[in-house]
């Protein structure tokens, strides 16, 4: 079997990487970070997600695996190189494009003649296009592309990647489309053969009914406080209609946060604007979710009376359960606005890396819960970590500060058992409470 050259060695590279490698692919995996690739040798991913060290360890130990820190040498043994970069983005949710093209560019001498690159990278919809003709510019005008939707899940990823929920594969020729095919049919049995743009336009398509489903639910639990419905129950019987289905992301919580679900309602918002085209709806998604972003700090600025010079306790650190990643996480940027806001704030999170904890300067960060909430006038959940479901909220009471408040964006907690026990407890989406 020919082999696979995968660049871009953050979450999405590892992970496929090690997919493709426990498939029975021959994958080198390629990343200019020396640190990374000695980590990966050693089979632990710098990257927490759950049975993801495990299978980097199988792939090395049936040498289907390697590692290379020299990206040219790379990509010069594979015919197909797959682009796995977790494209960044700014503070304004706009791809940052920079790190994918500037490495494909610098690569582009080495690659094998005829090789094939297939992109997987959230890039805006033409991205793809526009790398063909840079490449080709540069001669390189006999390389064929092809892109696939990325589809991954922090904390989940394996099993996503490995049962693909959108099953295309963009490309111009039906060459290009199996040549991938062949390879993706380890994953799923059909696959779809769309242009470039429909793929990449796909992945836009997801993320931004996505995010206007979440908005949905957050603006409804926000009439549910103010009319004392109960969005939540609302929520779960709507998912039992078809139309919705039991997945919907429509539970009154949090805004959404980590730039995945903003990154493409932007780019969306920005091809319409550049187009002069009119996407109201999709305009509004960005102002709902940024007001909402701000409901926790009202809550809790309004039961307090006032954040200046209280302590609060943040409860979870990273995007989502099941990773260690704090990139465009919602409670770090809950931290900083608490913090503006005169708070003196304390966090804790069971996988949160601490590299990134140092380099968000939460300098009040702890493992220990006890030792976060001691004196703290509330406790706000921001990641609901399946460890914080059975905290002893009897030792955490006699811990805190007096009348001690409880803010609950997801519904966590038992609230019957939490007002039992002297807390003050609020949720979003209750009725009120």
């Amino acid at each position: 079997m020919e082999s696979i050259t995968v660049i871009g060695l953050w979450h999405q590279g590892i992970v496929g990487a090690a997919c493709l490698a426990d498939a029975g692919c021959k994958v080198i995996a390629a990343d200019a970070d020396i640190e990374t690739i000695k980590s990966l040798r050693a089979g632990t991913s710098p990257i927490f997600e759950p049975g993801l060290d495990e299978l980097l360890a199988a792939g090395i130990a049936s040498g289907n695996l390697s590692f290379s820190d020299n990206l040219s040498e790379a990509v010069a043994l594979s015919d197909i190189v797959m682009v796995m970069f977790d494209t960044p983005v700014d503070d304004d949710d706009t791809v940052i494009l920079d790190p994918v093209i500037d490495t494909l560019a610098k690569i582009a001498p080495a690659l094998k003649k005829q090789a094939h690159l297939h992109l997987t990278c959230q890039v805006p919809v033409g991205t793809t296009r526009g790398i063909k003709a840079q490449l080709s510019k540069l001669g390189r005008d006999d390389l064929s592309f092809s892109y696939s939707p990325e589809n991954l899940q922090l904390g989940k990823a394996l099993d996503t990647f490995q049962h693909p929920r959108l099953p295309m594969i963009g490309a111009d020729d039906g060459e290009a489309f199996e040549r991938i095919k062949n390879i993706y049919l380890k994953f799923h049995d059909e696959w779809e053969f769309v242009k470039i743009e429909t793929a990449e336009m796909a992945k836009h398509a997801l993320n931004t009914y996505l995010a206007l489903s979440v908005c949905f639910g957050n603006e409804l639990g926000t009439i549910c406080d103010e009319v004392g419905a109960d969005g939540h129950k609302i929520a779960m019987a709507l998912r039992g209609e078809p139309r919705f289905g039991p997945r919907a992301m429509i539970l009154p919580g949090l805004a959404f946060a980590g730039g995945t679900l903003a990154r493409d309602v932007q780019t969306l918002r920005r091809i319409a604007k550049g187009a002069a085209l009119d996407v109201p709806m999709f305009n509004a998604i960005m102002t709902s979710n940024g007001d909402h972003n701000q409901i926790v700090v009202r809550k809790m600025a309004a039961a307090l009376g006032t954040l200046a010079d209280r302590k609060v306790t943040v409860l979870g650190l990273t995007y989502k359960p099941d990773t260690s990643t704090l990139r465009r996480s919602a409670a770090v940027e809950m931290v900083q606005t608490l913090e503006a806001g005169g708070a003196r704030v304390t966090s804790t999170d069971p996988m949160a890396d601490e590299d990134e904890v140092a380099a968000a300067g939460l300098l009040g960060f702890s493992r220990d819960v006890e030792a976060a909430v001691a004196q703290s006038a509330a406790i706000v959940l921001m990641t609901p970590w399946q460890q914080y479901k059975d905290l002893d909220f009897d030792r955490i009471k006699t811990l805190m500060g007096p009348d001690p408040l409880v803010v609950d964006p997801f519904n966590f907690w038992d609230q019957a058992k939490l007002a039992s026990l002297g807390f003050r407890y609020q949720c979003i989406g209750k009725g009120g409470t």
